[in-house]
């Protein structure tokens, strides 16, 4: 069973999603497998929050695994294209110097998620885990003729073996020690622990492990029947009892778990040296927000938000919270909405413009009420509660994090200010005719926290990007028939913010895919499976299906010619000069910084095996055959 708010596989007998801390809503759930077992986990590009390998939207700030789009924040179309607002192309827009803010808006037909974290070494790792039939092996990548390292040859037991891209961390962050697990039958396994250089000695930790983390001074958090343990390195040390999560802060010295009792679901906090005694939190929230230094936590409990430290000392900061829609754990912000009931006689909303309107019409009118949610957006910056729109109406396209705070909404009208012909209510219904009155009145806004920087009437933005770096937004619109399509460009700070300049004028099917400080890489003449990829107007390659930066370097990844019957394609990297063929006919590929990529060619899903290859940077060479899957190296970029 999968989390209903954020897709992430629940626990066993999980009350809340360990990933996103949402209620499980229904029926008892499936055990995710722990960090070695299933279908994988990826990070998301923008927040580097750990995710599910399925997930298509990051649970924490809204982006789209598929090319980076915000959850949820944009209005689609029955053609599954971003029409934020159809209506005529006018724009404007007001964008004051402070702004800064972080968008995404592609349709990519891949997953490319950087890894990169912000604390994370990115020295790239000299070995790599995969599988093969039962097997886990290792390799060393940095020796042209080094032969594979059988770890175990029954990593399950009973059942199908990790395919694709699995994004545990079998590796320590120095690569001097390697996890590894037998005998996992889709519930539980036996965990081990070897240093690299000595693999035959390694040593058993436990059985009937379900999740685990590898510490980056070796030691080893993990569950065994919802019992946490950590193993020191000579002895395992129990740390709590029915656990059904657990959040390590980034100096690994201090956790947070949750405890399932009866249904009721209750948050710790202790220091894993158990120094001092563990710290209740909170018990039975509906969501519970944890931040990466466990400093401060974030409890939302029958509308009202609460603000808790380490000793568990609880502030109340909101309250008649409907529901958050974005947020940043970390800097303790979030966008959320309130909402109330009201109602208004139709007699206010209506003029006469046939002069037919008899006084039993009238009286009809003013006895009949139209009654609508009003719905109010707040923004709490960590401090402050303060109130962004009473008349908000939709999101559109969502981002908190510490570049910036950016939300784009529909905004409706003043109810007392729209007027509805009375030929049109007495042809259609009365509510239908003044909620579409709202509609057609409606206009997106952009707002940095909770100052309006632009609005954008008459519009149908199909694609937005922001780069935080260089504050600047890149806009992608249409005409009403989808067509005449022109990317626009304005800076958010400086000379010429908030003009709008035309970017590229004869943009026909356009995705965009990302941003850089030099300017935006961008499809055009997209069908659904691939088009030409452009930078500043100028093509780079044709048939493309997907871009990527990958991680802080200069390197964008480019996959071309998608076959849509086996899910293969071209794999090459582009420099900002020239284009370098990596290969063809993949399924499976991650990108380092350093330019190097592991990939899975000629895989067959019906066998679940292929050729894992390597390229160094210059060439293509074959690691091993019949491979049904490999371990993410750290700080990698999954591409696909």
């Amino acid at each position: 069973m999968n989390c209903h708010k954020c897709g992430s596989p629940l626990e066993d007998g999980a009350v809340f999603c360990g990933n996103c801390g949402a209620k499980v809503e229904s029926g008892p759930a499936q055990p995710a497998g722990g960090q070695a077992g299933g279908q994988g986990t990826v990070f998301c590009p923008n927040c580097g929050k750990r995710l599910a390998a399925g997930d298509v939207f990051c649970d924490e700030c809204g982006c789209n695994l598929m090319g980076g789009a915000p959850a949820g924040d944009s209005f689609m179309d029955d053609t599954g294209k971003k029409n934020l607002f159809q209506k005529n192309p006018k724009l404007k827009i007001i964008i004051p110097a402070a702004v800064i803010g972080a968008v995404v808006v592609a349709g990519g037909a891949f997953a490319v998620t950087s890894l990169l974290g912000s604390g994370s070494s990115k020295e790239v790792p000299s070995h790599l885990v995969y599988f093969k039939d039962d097997s886990m092996m290792m390799i060393n990548l940095k020796k042209k003729k080094a032969e594979p390292v059988e770890l175990t040859d029954s990593y399950t037991k009973g059942g199908s073996s990790a395919y694709g891209i699995v994004g545990s961390n079998y590796l320590s962050k120095d690569g001097k020690y390697v996890t590894y697990v037998e005998d996992y039958d889709g519930n539980d396994y036996d965990l081990f622990l070897a240093k690299v250089s000595k693999p035959e000695d390694a040593v058993k930790i436990d059985s009937k492990v379900s999740r685990y983390t590898l510490l980056d001074n070796h030691n080893v958090i993990y569950k065994k029947k919802d019992t946490l343990y950590l193993y020191n390195g000579k002895e395992s040390v129990k740390l709590a009892k029915d656990v059904t999560y657990y959040y390590l802060d980034e100096s690994q010295k201090n956790i947070c778990w949750a405890e399932s009792d009866k249904g009721e679901v209750t948050y710790y906090y202790q220091d894993i040296a158990q120094k001092n005694k563990a710290v209740k939190l909170d018990s039975d929230p509906d969501d519970f927000y944890v931040n990466k230094n466990l400093d401060k936590f974030y409890s939302l409990k029958e509308g009202s938000l609460y603000m808790l430290d380490q000793a568990g000392k609880k502030e109340k900061v909101a309250k008649d919270i409907a529901e958050i829609l974005s947020s940043n754990r970390d800097l303790g912000m979030f966008y959320y909405t309130k909402t109330d009931t009201k109602e208004i006689p139709y007699m206010d909303l209506v003029y006469d413009d046939t002069g037919e309107m008899t006084e039993y019409n009238r009286e009809r009118l003013s006895s009949d009420t139209f009654e609508w949610t009003s719905t109010e957006l707040y923004f709490f910056d960590g401090k402050t509660e303060q109130l962004v729109t009473d008349r908000f109406s939709g999101r559109a396209a969502a981002t908190v994090n510490e570049k910036g705070q950016y939300f784009l909404y529909k905004e409706g009208p003043e109810l007392e200010g729209v007027q509805v012909p009375w030929s049109v209510m007495r042809e259609n219904s009365w509510r239908s005719s003044v909620q579409n009155a709202m509609d057609e009145e409606q206009k997106l806004v952009l707002v940095s926290g909770v100052q309006k920087v632009g609005e954008f009437e008459d519009i149908i933005c199909r694609d937005t990007e922001f780069h935080l770096d260089s504050k600047k937004l890149y806009l992608y619109t249409v005409d009403e028939d989808g067509e005449d399509g022109v990317i626009w460009v304005t800076a958010l700070s400086g000379n010429g913010s908030g003009e709008l300049k035309e970017y590229d004028n004869d943009a026909e099917d356009a995705r965009l895919m990302f941003a850089t400080d030099q300017g935006l890489y961008y499809l055009k003449d997209y069908d659904g499976d691939g088009g030409d990829l452009y930078f500043n107007g100028e093509e780079i390659a044709s048939d493309v299906a997907a871009a990527r930066e990958i991680g802080d370097s200069n390197l964008t990844g480019i996959v071309s010619d998608y076959d849509t019957g086996d899910s293969s394609y071209a794999l090459s990297l582009w420099n900002g000069k020239k284009e370098t063929k990596v290969g063809e006919d993949i399924n499976y590929s991650e990108c380092a910084e350093d330019g190097t990529v592991v990939l899975l060619s000629d895989y067959s899903s019906n066998r679940e095996e292929g050729d894992l290859m390597y390229f160094d940077g210059k060439e293509l060479r074959m690691l091993d055959d019949e491979v049904s899957g490999f371990s993410l190296r750290r700080d990698s970029t999954i591409i696909r």
